[in-house]
């Protein structure tokens, strides 16, 4: 059962795809902010973060669409552990770019 509570001004759901959907807007709109930001101030650190945003916004979106669509059990682990090793294999390859690149 889902119900929503409102507790010191944010609203609290129990409900796992709802803390997907909320995950993603926050996630996209921190995006968007550092896009603006490392526009107008140039900081590739601001940049670095914006990447690293943006990976796990797209992890978060493939996972709801693995939770959404696959209903073998077995099936969906094994797709998740290739979402996170690749999630991995994403953040390492920006780590090391970042390195480089500095």
């Amino acid at each position: 059962m889902c119900f929503i509570k409102i507790k010191n001004f944010l609203i609290v759901r129990n409900d796992q795809g709802f803390n997907h959907w909320i995950f993603q807007r926050i996630s996209a709109l921190c995006f968007l902010i550092s896009i603006f930001l490392v526009y107008f101030t140039n900081n590739i650190v601001v940049g670095l973060l914006g990447v690293f945003i943006i990976i796990t916004h797209i992890n978060s979106g493939l996972e709801t669409l693995l939770v959404d669509y696959l209903h073998d059990s077995v099936a969906k682990k094994y797709t998740e552990s290739i979402l996170d090793i690749v999630t991995v294999c994403l953040v390492k390859f920006s780590v090391l770019l970042f390195v480089y690149i500095i």
